[in-house]
């Protein structure tokens, strides 16, 4: 399967309004801190959609959760290197909405508190 992955990117300003506007999806967490991320509010909606595991897990952990093909799916590591390779093996198990944090989780934490 061939993608763009360029358009599989996401900043942290989108990333941001998927968490308050409280949109569906699944967050599969290669091991990148996101406590004290949001407000507590915000933070429950991450945590409830998160799914913790290494690059060798993720279409393990994410079949079990029962995840139908089309789910959007964003990965988030702490420096978003390892996130390409995991959407490339997510898209060969015939997942077909899967996206990643750009530059991970250092750039999303200095995005969204400028710091």
């Amino acid at each position: 399967m061939t993608s763009d992955f360029s358009l599989r990117e996401i900043g942290g300003f989108q990333f941001e309004n998927l968490i308050r506007n409280r949109i569906p999806f699944l967050l599969f967490n290669l091991g990148a801190d996101t406590k004290g991320l949001f407000p507590s509010y915000h933070q429950g909606h991450l945590e409830r959609q998160t799914i913790q595991g290494s690059q060798d897990e993720a279409v393990i952990k994410i079949r079990e959760a029962a995840a139908p093909a089309e789910q959007a799916i964003v990965l988030l590591s702490q420096d978003g290197r390892s996130c390409e390779l995991v959407a490339t093996q997510l898209e060969e198990a015939g997942y077909t909405n899967v996206y990643w944090v750009k530059g991970g989780m250092n750039s999303l934490r200095q995005e969204i508190t400028g710091g």
